[in-house]
């Protein structure tokens, strides 16, 4: 089976369980909002062990939410795609507006590659010029 490819937006700094619960119910709250492409983002919480076997690695805990998204080699219809951009967008506002409400600071994965961060409400260039804004440039040349 393929690995699902998307967007994965984590906790990278202190963090409480009180704000693992806050994030859980906000990223349910999400199903509700809207209707989505594939499917609502995922609340993730997974625990990684290392397999080094030295005693002095620890575990590593992804707390965060997912986003699954169609491959680009996937030939998807381009009114797919366009709702498929406002959905990555909506999502990624919802995690700004969590960090900006709790100061949690997220780090951001497309595909397993790190494109950028999320710190106090504000997401860096790597997601809103290099995702979000050549995603939409793409789709208006898409139109034009």
């Amino acid at each position: 089976m393929m690995t699902p490819y998307g967007i994965l937006l984590y906790m990278n700094e202190a963090y409480t369980e009180a704000h693992v619960v806050q994030l859980e119910r906000m990223i349910a709250s999400l199903a509700e909002a809207k209707v989505w492409v594939i499917e609502p983002p995922e609340f993730v919480d997974e625990t990684e062990q290392p397999d080094s076997g030295n005693p002095e690695d620890q575990p590593v805990r992804t707390v965060g939410g997912f986003l699954e998204l169609h491959r680009c080699y996937d030939g998807v219809d381009p009114h797919v795609e366009r709702r498929e951009y406002a959905a990555t967008e909506f999502f990624v506002d919802a995690m700004n507006s969590f960090s900006a409400r709790t100061g949690c600071a997220f780090e951001c994965e497309l595909g397993g590659e790190i494109i950028g961060s999320i710190m106090v409400g504000a997401a860096c260039d790597g997601i809103t010029v290099g995702l979000l804004g050549e995603w939409r440039k793409a789709l208006d040349n898409e139109g034009a």
